[in-house]
């Protein structure tokens, strides 16, 4: 038993399960739960693997029909064995799946059922939901075994992550899986959600003081990311999923459909541009309510994110230490100021800092973590020394908590 930062609390409330290196979650957990609990994935591959499936490097992802071609190629792969494997990506049995450590502490913790962490919130009226509603959602992403390499590599010594190893090899894939809280009766109309698949979670009853409760969420986007060369500055290609009630398929997760995909941000691109954006495929067959909550000036945006960004352009800023304001364009800035958060980034160029003027900043010692959100959390989490690492500096025993010594800290440093 420890505290939400998980040391030693008295009295403790808060259960740390370890499996390895790192806690699997460190969450409130009912007294009477006996079903499902999370294991992080964390055995990460030290070297590459013999050969890397990537049919979707031979995908013109630049053309409409071959957006939508690439998309299906990615869900293919990621689906492949997953949904057997009720998503436990170390237990897939085509290929192993990987989860980015130290997502435990902070405001938006790890649960501990599905090891999902809490998304943006959604309030009405977005995507059809009562203007008095607001729900929760939440989320949790998978790094495939080339992208787990890097990841291996980060996180090598684990009182002294390395963020300059970051950067992912050709044929890395990340996926995130998201689901809402949000039911039949938060809707104006239909049910946007009716017929899809449904998890349980560990959500939040209460905020202040802190209380969670099971209760059900249900799918409603899935982001990719893949590795592409000819993506040419940012290296990567970003895309969305969501779900469509009214999809042919066998089963809900049939029915994710893609809402588009983007490999720039269009740096000149403003509100009043009336011609597509030119680095990003919108799938006009995509469900209306993901078509009307694109991101900033008709970017490529996912409908639970905000859309005053864009997808590559909120992963643009993942830096650590973390200097940035906002990740989110300002309101008090002009449109030529926002165009400073649509910059197209090299992997290892950091985004940077803006003051509170809108004016951009480049402080030194700053460390970009190659569009890796999930990275920029767990790393900026270690580097604030505010937190412990419940399970010590190597595994423990399935379900127990390994001891620190007394007011012992790790990750205090990023070298």
């Amino acid at each position: 038993m420890v505290d939400a930062n998980g040391g030693a609390a008295t009295p403790a409330g808060f259960v740390a399960q370890c499996s390895g290196r790192f806690p699997d979650y460190v969450d409130l957990i009912p007294s009477n739960y006996t079903g499902r609990r999370f294991v992080l994935s964390q055995d990460y591959p030290a070297a590459m693997p013999a050969a890397v499936t990537a049919p979707w490097l031979k995908i013109d992802f630049k053309t409409d029909a071959g957006a939508v071609q690439y998309m299906m190629a990615l869900r293919e792969y990621v689906y492949a064995g997953m949904i057997e494997a009720d998503w436990q990506g170390e237990k897939n049995l085509v290929r192993k799946w990987y989860h980015v450590p130290w997502m435990t502490p902070g405001k938006r913790p790890r649960e501990f059922v599905r090891g999902m962490t809490e998304e943006r919130p959604l309030s009405g009226p977005e995507l059809g939901i009562k203007k008095s509603h607001t729900v929760q959602n939440w989320a949790i992403g998978y790094y495939n075994d080339v992208g787990a390499v890097s990841l291996g590599a980060v996180f090598a010594n684990p009182s002294a992550p390395d963020p300059r190893k970051a950067p992912s090899a050709v044929g890395t894939v990340v996926a995130k899986v998201l689901f809402s809280a949000a039911t039949a009766q938060d809707f104006e109309g239909a049910d946007i959600l009716a017929g899809s698949p449904a998890w349980d979670a560990n959500l939040i009853a209460k905020r202040t003081p802190l209380e969670k409760k099971i209760g059900s969420v249900r799918l409603l986007q899935m982001d990719v990311a893949a590795r592409d060369p000819r993506a040419a500055v940012t290296g990567w290609v970003f895309g969305t999923f969501a779900y469509d009630r009214n999809a042919k398929g066998a089963n809900g997760w049939d029915k994710m459909m893609p809402v588009g995909l983007m490999w720039g941000n269009d740096p000149k691109r403003l509100p009043t541009a009336t011609t597509p954006p030119e680095e990003s495929r919108i799938n006009a067959a995509a469900p209306a309510y993901a078509l009307a909550h694109l991101g900033w000036a008709r970017r490529m945006n996912g409908p639970v994110d905000n859309p005053v960004s864009a997808c590559l352009a909120c992963h643009s800023t993942a830096q650590v230490p973390n200097v940035l304001t906002s990740m989110f364009p300002m309101r008090g800035c002009t449109d030529g100021q926002k165009l400073h958060w649509f910059r197209n980034l090299r992997g290892n160029q950091p985004f940077g800092a803006v003051s509170a003027s809108c004016q951009p900043q480049q402080p030194t010692g700053v460390v970009a973590l190659d569009y890796s959100l999930q990275l920029s959390v767990a790393l900026n989490a270690m580097a604030s020394g505010e937190f412990v690492n419940p399970c010590g500096a190597g595994p423990g025993p399935r379900g127990a908590v390994a001891p620190l010594g007394k007011g012992q800290k790790v990750y205090d440093v990023i070298r």
